[in-house]
């Protein structure tokens, strides 16, 4: 039987000239068609995120930490070190990451400046395109509310006392709660 397997899987890759690369294991990557690689090579079985360029691809792990892979001529296949992003994308010959805080960092290609991202550190989302990227920006708070102790439009639900004090107020909808703070 398994020989069977074997021949079913050399008629396939001669007939299409791909290869599925199959993996078993939660938090493994399948790859397929013609970019395939074999997902053995990557060690780790904690991905998280996956995105597919032109000719590479990355994936976040669940320690934060980005693996690429494929074309790498513009560095577009090589993350920047570190542990602390939370979201990826694979553009033509560029990519990004997002870290928790808001800010983007970007690699590879950079002739229309793709992979050059707007300072600052109040982004929620990412895209890389062919030569562009894309970002959304987080939303201000027009109202802060009492107990936001660290400016981010949320109020700690563990400290009772701030609940106690402004429980079922939406700043945003009714700002003239006493417990809303314009900004």
């Amino acid at each position: 039987m398994r020989d069977a397997k074997l021949i079913t899987f050399l008629m396939l890759v001669v007939l299409t000239g791909s290869i599925v690369a199959k993996a078993e294991e939660a938090g493994s990557i399948v790859s397929w068609g013609a970019i395939a690689f074999d997902s053995k090579k990557l060690d780790a079985k904690d991905f998280t995120a996956i995105s597919a360029g032109y000719e590479h691809s990355l994936a976040l792990k669940s320690d934060g930490s980005i693996a690429g892979w494929g074309k790498n001529d513009d560095g577009e296949a090589t993350p920047p070190d570190g542990n602390d992003f939370v979201a990826i994308s694979a553009g033509y010959s560029h990519s990004l990451a997002l870290k928790p805080e808001g800010s983007i960092v970007g690699w590879g290609g950079n002739w229309d400046g793709q992979a050059s991202p707007p300072e600052g550190n109040n982004f929620i989302a990412i895209a890389a395109g062919h030569e562009h990227s894309l970002a959304i920006r987080k939303e201000p708070c027009l109202y802060q509310l009492a107990g936001d102790l660290n400016d981010d439009c949320r109020v700690d639900f563990l400290d009772d006392t701030i609940m106690a004090e402004s429980w079922l107020i939406d700043c945003n909808l009714n700002p003239e709660k006493p417990a809303c703070i314009p900004r």
